[in-house]
């Protein structure tokens, strides 16, 4: 059974130099390119970790932050890169407390 996620991805620095980097480098890649270039979000792109690790290795300096969601509800996570290295974050959803005070 395919999964798609949507996809989402920010770089702190030299935005259009990693883009042209990818695009010159990775240009069989369509769910790389379609990510970093603001083309794609729904994507089943199974191999991003090693996929954005690459580009990070080539790019130690940058925060490349990776965001996604995915299909089943509470599939929000969002993985931060910089020097081809990465952290995993799963969202966490709270709700406030009850306040009555709240109450309209």
């Amino acid at each position: 059974m395919d999964y798609y996620t949507q996809y989402e991805v920010e770089m702190d620095k030299d935005t259009e130099l990693i883009r042209e980097y990818v695009n010159e480098n990775h240009f069989e890649n369509g769910c790389l390119t379609s990510v970093f270039n603001g083309w794609a979000y729904e994507l089943k792109w199974y191999g991003h970790e090693e996929d954005v690790r690459e580009v990070s290795r080539q790019f130690p300096d940058v925060l490349i932050t990776l965001t996604g969601e995915g299909e089943e509800k509470d599939d929000m996570w969002r993985k931060y890169f910089k020097g081809g290295k990465m952290q995993e974050c799963h969202a966490k959803i709270t709700f406030d407390e009850y306040a009555e005070k709240e109450l309209r």
